[in-house]
């Protein structure tokens, strides 16, 4: 009975191993769906990293004027490094009455949202739609130039 009963032993022991190997299969491959499924989502979008960051710089771009913040969407413009002081305060004074204009004609510009882009390369055209207090709606494209890691309207 010696010879039963420690057969009957490993066969408990063999078993029991096999479930547990077959338990922690089981958790890494729902850890992997778990994974797989966090990194999928993640890209749902179906964007590049370059067009998610040229959308979120000309949405970026238009909340500036929607602040009234004109210096700082000039200096958003790509070669404002390059102008002289008078002309960027001609370009604000001229952003400020674009936003004056919305402002009488719908009320001003309540949210700007990328719906769309173009990307070829270091340029993308961005398309947004306008969203003014009116409840109006309007399709602008901005065209933007990626310099140094940095979107900045063209």
């Amino acid at each position: 009975m010696g010879v039963k009963s420690g057969v009957k032993k490993e066969d408990c022991r063999k078993r029991k191993i096999e479930e547990e190997m077959k338990s922690n299969r089981f958790i890494v491959r729902c850890l992997i769906i778990l994974v797989l499924m966090m990194v999928s989502a993640c890209h749902r979008d179906g964007l590049s990293s370059d067009q998610r960051a040229a959308r979120k710089a000309a949405e970026k771009c238009y909340r500036l004027l929607q602040n009234e913040k004109y210096d700082a969407f000039v200096n958003k413009i790509s070669y404002a490094g390059q102008m002289s002081p008078e002309y960027k305060s001609q370009m604000a004074d001229l952003a400020q009455e674009h936003s004056a204009a919305l402002q009488k004609q719908h009320g001003g510009l309540v949210k700007a949202e990328a719906i769309g882009d173009s990307l070829n390369g270091q340029q993308a055209y961005v398309y947004l739609q306008l969203t003014f207090a009116d409840e109006t709606t309007e399709v602008v494209g901005l065209s933007m130039v990626k310099v140094e890691d940095e979107w900045l309207m063209q």
